[in-house]
């Protein structure tokens, strides 16, 4: 039976209908027409999805999450790391594979999120949670460093830009050095 998993924004306005792609489809009218069926992963229960402790429910509730949600990402991946036991064990290599893809997509460093898996795999829950909030910090802390980049070049100062995002010492001088406002010292 094939399924499409969709995880768009926008409605799905494509057919299901395979005949619909062929020309002169009128003439397979009751004979052939495949028909896909459609799961909207926007429309799945984010709690559902978390209560199956399995890999596929795990990977569906990751990918709800788009953009830049690092707070709901790392809450999700938190609660699905403390389930994974219940996830048959060919299928957590699998999730774990595209998890690894998927990290460093969303939040960052091949190096930060090889050691996250790591510790997923070795399962000590504790140094499982401390790296993923590690992981996540960082990567919140580069998205508002973008940000405050971003607001300079439209024209904003450092102090309003400073003010604005609440960035920390650390923070404004590596805006500064990415504005082009400070050299790097090595």
């Amino acid at each position: 039976m094939p399924i499409l998993f969709y995880n768009g924004d926008d409605r799905w306005l494509v057919s299901q209908n395979f005949k619909d792609y062929l020309q002169d489809s009128t003439l397979f009218e009751g004979i052939i027409d495949f028909q896909y069926t459609l799961v909207n992963i926007k429309l799945l229960d984010k709690e559902y999805l978390l209560k199956n402790h399995d890999a596929i429910c795990a990977t569906i509730a990751v990918d709800k999450i788009r953009g830049e949600e690092f707070k709901e990402l790392q809450e999700i991946l938190l609660e699905i790391t403390g389930s994974k036991t219940g996830f048959d064990p060919e299928d957590f290599k699998d999730f774990l594979a595209w998890l690894k893809h998927t990290l460093e997509y969303c939040v960052g460093p091949v190096d930060e999120v090889e050691k996250i898996i790591g510790l997923i795999k070795e399962g000590d829950e504790d140094m499982m949670k401390t790296g993923i909030d590690v992981l996540f910090d960082n990567a919140e802390a580069k998205g508002e460093i973008k940000a405050a980049v971003k607001l300079l070049k439209k024209g904003k100062s450092l102090q309003e830009v400073t003010d604005l995002l609440d960035l920390t010492d650390e923070q404004v001088k590596q805006v500064e050095i990415r504005a082009g406002l400070k050299k790097e010292i090595a």
